[in-house]
């Protein structure tokens, strides 16, 4: 049901109907006396995430700020592109790389593309789905049907023939 007291103390247009079902929302009523408090309070929360991803290396579901698997939830949820085909080794490996542990500082480390933000679902999908493959330096190809998770790591090129092209092209002025 409806939240009853957003329903009755909403203007019109907000009815018994909008349930905000799979949504995370807070409501606050407050009541102050201007003449002893300037303005209205400041407020603060502090959100956690879904507390539903995936994790295929584990076959478990729960709260994670993981770059791949949030990624892997968003193409499969109602708000996303609902699909379940995805390469599931692709984000099982960049889930591992996504969780590496990189200096963020004098001694300090961090977890390699974490998540911890928002999705609007006003945006269209694939909109989203662009900025979310932002946040982790990540790519997502979609192949024969198929979602595949690109992770955003470094990776040496293995083909020497490569470099002697690059120098060939730097003499004869044509790079």
């Amino acid at each position: 049901t409806a939240n009853a007291a957003i329903v009755a103390s909403t203007p019109t247009g907000w009815t018994a109907n909008h349930k905000l079902l799979g949504q995370t929302y807070a409501y606050f009523k407050l009541t102050y006396d201007t003449d002893v408090y300037g303005s209205a309070p400041v407020i603060t929360a502090t959100i956690r995430g879904k507390d539903d991803i995936y994790d295929p290396r584990t076959t478990l579901s729960g709260f994670t700020d993981n770059h791949a698997l949030i990624t892997r939830d968003y193409i499969g949820n109602e708000y996303g592109f609902r699909s379940s085909n995805v390469f599931e080794q692709s984000f099982i490996d960049g889930a591992n790389i996504c969780d590496e542990l990189v200096s963020s500082g004098v001694g300090i480390t961090e977890n390699r593309y974490t998540v911890n933000g928002t999705i609007s679902i006003i945006n269209e999908p694939d909109q989203a789905l662009s900025n979310l493959l932002q946040a982790g330096s990540a790519a997502i190809q979609y192949v024969q049907g198929v979602f595949v998770y690109i992770a955003g790591e470094y990776s040496a090129p293995s083909n020497p023939s490569v470099n002697s092209v690059n120098v060939w092209l730097s003499n004869n002025r044509f790079a």
